[in-house]
Order: C-alpha cells, then structure tokens, then sequence
C-alpha cells in the first residue's frame, strides 16, 4: 500500500448529527430547512393545483379489443363522467365571471351598459353561453371581450325592461 492511498482514505474527525439513525428516510425528515423547495426553484417544470380525475374514451380506453376497464363502463352507464364534464363546465363558467367582474369592476358595467350589479352575474353567464368571451378572456383578448358586452349589453337590457314590463301588466 503506497502512502497516497493511506492518507486519501484516513479522515481526521467524523461528525454525525445527534439523531441521526441510518435510515435516510427518517433523517431526511428531522433534517431541518429554512424554506422547502419543489420542482420549479430547480428548473424543472411540473404540475401545480389539485389533480382533477380523467374521464377516458369510453372506445379505446374503457371498452378495448381485449379487455373492458368495469368501473370506467358502470361509470359511463350511471352517468357520472356526463355528470363530471358538466361540473367542470359550470365551475370553469364561474371562474370566469368572477375574474371579469374582478378585473372590469360592477361600476364599468353600470355605466357602460346599465347592467344593475344585482343582476351583473346573470348577465355575465349569458355573455358566456352565447358568444365565446370565455377563450377571449382567457387569450387577455380584450377588445373582442368588450365588443360582447356592447352587443349583448344591450340584448340584456332590453330583455329586462320586457321583463318589467311583463310584471306590471
């Protein structure tokens, strides 16, 4: 044995913290951190938010050549994943009126379009069902979303005052 491959082998002190056991997965955990880190403060790009369940072809996925997925057919048969598509819907619509009011303000629809704030939410759905202001919104295309509240704005109104009108009568 040469001389090198003594001292590169020979360490002088050897400190081990007070608890540690041996099992990395224990010791990791006591480790303390000043600030935990995920997946984007080291570059890598990842999934942020709440997984949502995935609604599978019924051909294809559930109903193969060789197999079929039981639980994914019963699904398909009882109605849930129709159920799923609709809730995801609703929730998506929402979202987006409570964004639009938030960022436009219940007064710019007052003055601009003499939408009541009562009934700006109601408003704001229908815009969303009968146009496509929600991908519009969404691509911060605003000029198309203001040419629908011109368009509609005044579609609403109307309809409201019939609809006052038809309770006086």
């Amino acid at each position: 044995m040469c001389i090198r491959d003594r001292l590169v082998n020979e360490l002088d002190e050897v400190f081990l913290g007070p608890k540690l056991t041996g099992n990395l997965e224990t010791d990791l955990k006591n480790i303390k951190t000043e600030k935990q880190i995920d997946f984007y403060d080291v570059g890598i790009p990842g999934f942020r938010g709440e997984p949502e369940e995935k609604i599978p072809n019924l051909v294809g996925q559930v109903i193969t050549p060789l197999s079929v997925d039981l639980e994914g057919l019963y699904k398909y048969m009882n109605g849930y994943y129709k159920k799923l598509k609709i809730k995801r819907k609703w929730e998506a619509e929402n979202n987006t009126v409570v964004r639009i009011i938030n960022f436009y303000t219940p007064a710019f629809f007052k003055e601009a379009y003499q939408i009541p704030e009562n009934r700006l939410y109601d408003f704001l759905l229908f815009c969303i069902e009968t146009t496509d202001i929600q991908t519009n919104f969404k691509k911060e295309n605003y000029v198309k979303v203001v040419s629908v509240f011109e368009e509609k704005g005044v579609e609403y109104s109307n309809r409201l005052k019939e609809h006052k009108q038809e309770k006086k009568e």
